[in-house]
């Protein structure tokens, strides 16, 4: 397994970084440490896809521990190993240990040098937390609030914005899961004053998904449609499949409960494009029948709503993409089942 393009152009950004403050003599000194924390990175996922998880989250949990190095390794390594973490511990069926180990990944990023912890690396660790989060709604709330505003107490401290930032955006979205949405509109007002749309835009798509939520919860609807839709646009030219798939399906079913079928149309359509394409880059029968299972019923309300609505053809169209699907896994080479098909 090559080490991922990306991680190279992250070492290599690095090592410059170092060389311009430390000198090039200690750069030369950390290369080969840096090779080591995407060695390890490997290993890790090679653990995972052999089903020793144990030693997949000891190797991942050494990485960590590495990374609170002030400027050792890079912050793309300690997200990559968050992700992967979070991954070993729900296919060894402890989920609830998801939670507090995004929770610790951000700890690890956050101690970063800001000169070096880009805000793509860290809008990825609130993401992991904002997923577990969703994965988990009777996670303890409270404990997460105050792990969350120490957080941002100390960035404010040292006078780090972006991270500042950053955790009043994961604050508000802790505060609307706790059904809390006038402090989470707060917390939102505080950290945009510190953002820029065009320089941290991931993190903008998440201080729009936030403001969809309270917006959506508290009955404006078209405003809650307009920020999803930002976020969305931004998550999609960025590449974040995945999480363009996420806003565009929770407000989707947001609009379905509330029988705006044009809107919840639109929305669960551009979902079901999202999740095809997801599908799409899963490389094992598992994980793509793992992901059918998960988003399956966006399909069916896709093609309900926009019959709703009156676009037979759109409806048609959402629910052969479903089936085409379901077809294509159970004909998958390594799952072939008579039964299913």
């Amino acid at each position: 397994m090559d080490v991922n393009r990306e991680f190279e152009a992250h070492v290599f950004r690095h090592v410059r970084w170092i060389a311009e403050r430390h000198g090039s003599e200690e750069a030369s000194r950390l290369l080969p440490l840096l090779r080591q924390s995407f060695d390890q990175l490997e290993r890790a996922i090679r653990h995972i896809e052999s089903g020793e998880y144990l030693d997949a989250l000891s190797t991942l949990d050494d990485i960590l521990e590495r990374n609170r190095h002030p400027y050792l390794f890079t912050p793309a390594s300690v997200a990559q190993a968050g992700v992967y973490g979070r991954d070993a511990l729900l296919a060894s069926e402890r989920g609830p240990e998801c939670l507090p180990w995004a929770l610790y990944t951000l700890s690890v990023i956050e101690a970063q040098d800001p000169e070096i912890r880009y805000s793509d690396d860290l809008a990825d660790a609130h993401l992991l937390l904002l997923e577990e989060l969703r994965a988990f709604r009777g996670a303890d709330v409270e404990l997460v609030l105050r792990k969350a505003k120490d957080l941002a107490q100390s960035a404010w401290d040292r006078k780090d914005e972006m991270a500042g930032a950053m955790m009043e955006l994961s604050l508000g979205h802790v505060l609307v899961t706790a059904g809390r949405f006038d402090e989470a509109r707060q917390r939102l007002e505080t950290a945009v004053s510190r953002l820029c749309p065009d320089r941290d835009s991931l993190i903008w798509a998440i201080r729009c998904c936030v403001l969809a939520e309270i917006e959506a919860n508290t009955s404006r609807l078209s405003e809650a449609k307009t920020a999803a839709e930002e976020a969305e646009d931004v998550f999609r030219r960025k590449g974040r499949i995945s999480q363009a798939f996420q806003v565009a399906n929770t407000m989707g079913d947001l609009f379905f409960s509330r029988s705006a079928w044009s809107e919840a149309g639109a929305f669960l359509s551009r979902a079901t494009e999202a999740a095809t394409m997801v599908y799409q880059s899963r490389l094992l029968g598992s994980e793509r029948q793992a992901w059918l299972s998960e988003v399956g019923s966006t399909y069916r309300h896709a093609g309900y709503a926009l019959a709703r609505d009156g676009c037979l053809s759109g409806a048609a169209v959402a629910l052969e993409r479903g089936r085409a699907r379901a077809l294509n896994d159970a004909f998958s080479s390594d799952r072939i089942s008579l039964q299913r098909v």
